[in-house]
């Protein structure tokens, strides 16, 4: 008799054990882990996988957008229109006005390669819009050709076929989660604006004199630059995990903590490279041209700006593919 009720309960544990490995399977199989799982998962998977490197990523994004030209250049074209049309009111900035008014308002003369330094400056404080562009139809937009291009790449990734059409009607579905998520990226950057912000004001009012008090003030603004980075550095993969199914904001950013665990530095390093490349790319295209044709620098540089949020896209993506 006792040894009938051993095997009663001997089964009834092994029955329940495989319960609650059925439930896991199917929680994980969403994409979405708990916090105890994926310490679960680390721990049984041993080290994480080394990430490519930034090169890798960037040259890998390039091939990407070459084999898929004809979908991502759609899309590029229809957000460049819009851009245009909506954002800008299909007025552009003449920079040969803007160096003149440089020029007037400067107490010394400035040619050559200072003055194209101060157009460029100009142009990505400005991003080539005019006084009149909508700056609220310009984010929406962007939001909006964001969601386009993840829906795409995922698209993409299912060995599926979308067209520029299906990409921007089947995209939106996700546009609640996806603006949810952007307003908590939003808030993790109050800490670099607060640190630039105050680190300018204690300089500018002259509070800062000594090196020593500008190497403290300086200190605290990029302690607060870095406590953003470090942030962003999983919360930006919640953007494209919030558009998988059925998934909530507050299970996005839950599983891309997850996702960087242990890598978040690696991670960083990775998030900043591409941006910092952009930028030496644009310096050693734009100086040249606006001190040849500052006509057409501002056309040139809205072109660029849109074939770069794609980009940006597709090199996240492929750097959180890797995370997986």
């Amino acid at each position: 008799m006792a040894q009938k009720k051993s095997k009663t309960r001997t089964a009834k544990k092994k029955s329940l054990k495989r319960g609650v490995t059925a439930t896991a399977k199917v929680k994980n199989s969403s994409g979405i882990v708990s916090k105890p799982q994926a310490k679960k998962q680390q721990s049984e998977q041993g080290p994480p996988k080394r990430l490519s490197s930034g090169w890798r990523l960037f040259f890998q994004s390039l091939s990407f957008l070459k084999v898929h030209l004809r979908l991502f250049g759609g899309i590029t074209l229809v957000y460049l229109v819009l851009n245009l049309v909506l954002g800008r009111g299909l007025t552009i900035i003449n920079l040969n006005d803007v160096a003149y008014d440089i020029q007037t308002s400067s107490s010394v003369e400035i040619t050559g390669l200072a003055m194209s330094v101060s157009l460029f400056g100009y142009l990505l404080t400005s991003s080539g819009a005019t006084a009149n562009g909508s700056s609220t139809y310009m984010t929406l937009l962007t939001i909006l050709v964001s969601l386009v291009a993840v829906w795409t790449l995922r698209q993409i990734r299912a060995d599926k076929k979308p067209t520029v059409k299906q990409a921007f009607y089947n995209s939106t579905s996700s546009l609640i989660p996806s603006v949810l998520v952007l307003v908590v990226i939003g808030l993790q950057m109050l800490p670099m604006i607060i640190g630039g912000w105050i680190y300018g004001a204690i300089v500018m009012s002259g509070r800062a004199v000594q090196l020593a008090e500008k190497i403290v003030w300086g200190g605290v603004s990029f302690g607060l630059t870095f406590l953003t980075l470090y942030l962003l550095s999983s919360s930006i993969f919640a953007f494209y995990i919030v558009n998988l199914p059925n998934v909530t904001p507050l299970q996005a950013l839950r599983s891309a903590r997850g996702l960087v665990r242990g890598r978040r530095f690696s991670v960083m390093r990775k998030l900043l490279f591409l941006p910092f490349l952009l930028f030496v790319m644009s310096v050693l295209l734009f100086i040249p041209l606006l001190s040849i044709v500052p006509g057409i620098a501002a056309w040139v540089y809205i072109l660029l700006s849109s074939v770069a949020l794609i980009l940006v896209h597709v090199y996240v993506y492929s750097l959180y593919r890797e995370l997986l």
